[in-house]
């Protein structure tokens, strides 16, 4: 589903995508109210999308953040979550 995207480097449409599959998984209920929190800080902080990964209920998140992860990672830090900040060319 995301190939296309991640070969013509389409990071909004890649983060469309990233957000509409976290809201199927929420419909599918293996998502869990940390990890909605998670990706409501990512997305308000400069994430374009983001999901669980991993086994959900209280996994972790993916956020894809074309510029720069440092907001998004201080303001999960702020709410009390661990982040890490990987940066990939």
């Amino acid at each position: 589903m995301y190939k296309r995207q991640l070969q013509a480097r389409d990071l909004d449409g890649l983060g469309e995508l990233m957000n509409i599959c976290q809201g199927q998984l929420n419909a599918l209920q293996v998502s869990s109210r940390e990890i909605e929190e998670l990706v409501q800080l990512a997305r308000e902080h400069g994430a374009t999308g983001a999901k669980l990964t991993g086994g959900g209920g209280g996994g972790a998140v993916i956020a894809l953040c074309p510029d720069g992860g440092a907001r998004v990672a201080r303001a999960m830090r702020d709410a009390g979550y661990q982040a890490l900040e990987v940066s990939f060319g």
